[in-house]
């Protein structure tokens, strides 16, 4: 629910700490999208209201939104140009999180490795429709404020099908077709912002 509140708090951390703007326009937009966040997230009824729960919800969408501004600033400050900048990060950080996971599962799963070996094509699916979302959403927060494009978060999810991996039921399996759609937005609406 309300870990989905990045788009808003990247917004006001933006502002705050990293020196982004957004246009009055911008501004509606990001909140339209934390109203609907709170309606999605069943706040219909105050009764049933968890400060707890909304306080863990704000902090992870706040967790999301310094990620992805950090993401973005490292983008910008590289002293690269546009798409090399996004691509040095994105390999930067999959190779960070790939060795973070590989050391965590070495030490606590062992046999999610034979798993993973023995679905080998389905793991190669998943890591590659994976990629080309990163792919997507970094190319997009290197031309657009951070707030803009997890906007969009909400509608990356369209294409998510059920899914079992490794005999472990997996709730959902995201396409990340968003990635995409977002880079084309940050490429066509014709308001980069480096």
């Amino acid at each position: 629910g309300l870990a989905k509140s990045e788009a808003l708090m990247a917004a006001i951390l933006g502002v705050m700490f990293f020196g982004s703007a957004l246009s009055l326009l911008g501004w509606v937009g990001v909140f339209i999208g934390a109203i609907a966040v709170l309606l999605l997230s069943g706040i219909a009824n105050v009764k049933h209201f968890n400060l707890g729960t909304a306080l863990l919800g704000l902090a992870c969408g706040t967790s999301f939104a310094l990620s992805s501004s950090w993401i973005r600033e490292a983008s910008l400050n590289s002293g690269l140009t546009f798409p090399h900048s996004a691509a040095w990060v994105l390999v930067l950080i999959i190779s960070l999180q790939t060795l973070m996971l590989c050391v965590y599962i070495a030490f606590k799963e062992r046999d999610t490795f034979k798993k993973m070996w023995h679905h080998k094509g389905t793991t190669t699916a998943v890591s590659f429709c994976s990629c080309l979302g990163s792919i997507g959403w970094f190319s997009a927060m290197s031309l657009q404020h951070v707030a803009r494009i997890v906007t969009l978060l909400p509608f990356r999810n369209s294409l998510m099908l059920p899914n079992t991996i490794f005999g472990i039921t997996m709730p959902r399996l995201t396409l990340s077709a968003g990635g995409v759609n977002a880079t084309c937005v940050s490429l066509f609406s014709g308001h980069s912002s480096p």
